[in-house]
């Protein structure tokens, strides 16, 4: 095993703490490298695709109602965002890390040609939204007014390489929308290796503003890419991101909650506990993350990078 960093190659790293998949059970230790600022588990899986289960985010219908109405506000508002500096009539965007395409589907109503990147097992035949798991380089340069990749970036392999990729796919003045969990949160210094969004070994990398700077610098001579905006956004998974996190720090397992809100536990027992256990956390959840956002340490970072 080489201590090197996964992203930059430096070996001044620093071990931070050993997690717990909560879906295998297996161990992971949490480096974080000096160089880049990046966080990782320093032994990346040679198959990912055995942590990634059937029903990992395929949530219990209610949940999934809100996630529709929550991603149809956001991408509604990414598009407006988009179209005050823009007068293209047709628009491509490219999201990385689709899923089913169900946020696609959004952009598709607003009239947006739409592609999708996601891994083979997931992909459906009859799709009608363009998704594959075509190589990103596939595609021709300066061909996309917008690349997404919402909670995904942190789930793919060097992401220097594919910032490096991407920003070549991207039109002068298109935007890459990136919205990734930061270490920098207040909710990942408390939570430490019991930190829901750590997520390891799904999560790969988990980033920061110096991280990011690192990685806009490292593909300077692909692209000239400006941060335009960093800042804490969902309100929503900040709330719930402090709850299991606390919850996380008294059991012995991590995540019992999240497990059935994903549907990969149908005890209704610890489903009551936990509806319990939110009524009595809600008030000082909703306190922590209110102040977390105002002072942008939020759990989940949206950072955009314009092409010039």
């Amino acid at each position: 095993m080489k201590s090197i960093c996964n992203n930059c190659g430096d070996k001044n790293l620093k071990f931070l703490y050993e997690t717990t998949d909560y879906i295998t059970t297996e161990k992971f230790k949490i480096h974080k490298c000096n160089n880049c600022d990046l966080l990782f588990p320093l032994d990346y899986p040679e198959d990912i695709n055995k942590y990634y289960p059937k029903k990992y985010r395929s949530y219990i219908p209610i949940v999934k109602k809100i996630i529709d109405i929550k991603s149809k506000l956001y991408i509604e508002n990414v598009v407006k965002n988009y179209s005050k500096n823009s007068n293209n009539l047709k628009n491509k965007v490219l999201e990385i890390g689709c899923g089913d395409g169900s946020m696609l589907e959004i952009f598709k109503e607003l009239n947006w040609e739409v592609y999708g990147s996601e891994r083979s097992s997931i992909i459906q035949e009859d799709n009608k939204l363009n998704i594959s798991n075509k190589d990103i380089d596939e595609y021709p340069n300066e061909y996309f007014n917008l690349i997404f990749l919402y909670n995904s970036f942190e789930h793919l392999y060097k992401p220097k390489e594919i910032l490096r990729i991407i920003s070549k796919k991207i039109k002068k003045n298109g935007l890459i929308v990136i919205c990734v969990p930061s270490h920098e949160s207040f909710q990942c210094r408390f939570g430490k290796e019991d930190w829901v969004h750590l997520d390891a070994p799904r999560h790969l990398n988990i980033f920061s503003i110096k991280a990011f700077k690192y990685l806009m610098q490292s593909v300077a001579s692909t692209a000239t890419l400006d941060i335009t905006s960093y800042k804490s956004i969902s309100f929503d998974l900040e709330f719930y991101g402090w709850f299991q996190t606390i919850l996380n720090k008294f059991y012995k397992e991590n995540n019992l909650f999240h497990k059935y809100l994903q549907d990969m536990n149908k005890s209704k027992l610890n489903f009551s506990i936990g509806l319990l256990q939110l009524f009595i956390l809600s008030v000082p959840c909703a306190i922590i993350s209110l102040f977390s956002m105002i002072l942008n340490k939020g759990a989940i970072t949206e950072v955009i990078f314009m092409k010039k």
